[in-house]
């Protein structure tokens, strides 16, 4: 089920003005931490992760499908 809200211009603009500054003061705390050791680099994935990670999801139930058998 899908629902769709619908704001006026005016409530747009404030609401993408409250979620922009959302995500760079979150972008802001994930650098700060990186850079005071709080937050490993490592733990950081970017695109190519998250495209390695579903290849190995779709390896893996594509192999538990093929070995799971039908009777």
């Amino acid at each position: 089920m899908r629902t769709r809200e619908r704001f006026g211009p005016v409530d747009s603009l404030s609401r993408a003005v409250g979620k922009t500054w959302d995500m760079s003061m979150l972008t802001v705390r994930l650098l700060w931490n990186v850079g005071t050791g709080d937050v490993s680099v490592k733990n950081l994935s970017g695109p190519i992760n998250i495209a390695e990670y579903a290849g190995f999801s779709h390896d893996k139930a594509y192999l538990a499908f093929l070995s799971s058998g039908t009777a």
